[in-house]
């Protein structure tokens, strides 16, 4: 297998979308969606997957980890649709946004 492909600008923004209305219930509790990132990487494995990163504002006590750890199983033929099939995400604080950027991808801000 290769690495999961690069989205076309539609196929990430309709991924986008499918991300935000899976949130918008959280969004009423004190939450904000600021951002959703999809990023196409290759495990240890060599198999290929989607990573989404998703960017709030606001308490994140509120984030059901219940909710957030069904989300590829309720979306799961949705994403299929944009040749999204292997996904990982991570739900980041936008004020740690770039902290965790840096850990998760070091070789982007070596110097």
């Amino acid at each position: 297998m290769t690495a999961a492909e690069i989205l076309t600008p539609e196929a990430e923004q309709s991924v986008a979308e499918i991300v935000l209305q899976d949130l918008e219930h959280i969004a009423t509790e004190g939450i904000s969606i600021n951002e959703v990132r999809i990023t196409p990487g290759e495990d240890q494995y060599g198999d290929p997957y989607h990573h989404i990163v998703v960017v709030y504002s606001g308490n994140g006590d509120l984030l059901d980890p219940a909710w957030l750890n069904g989300f590829k199983r309720r979306n799961r033929d949705s994403l299929a649709r944009w040749g999204v099939h292997l996904t990982t995400a991570s739900y980041v604080e936008a004020t740690e946004y770039r902290e965790w950027s840096e850990m998760s991808n070091p070789e982007y801000y070596e110097e």
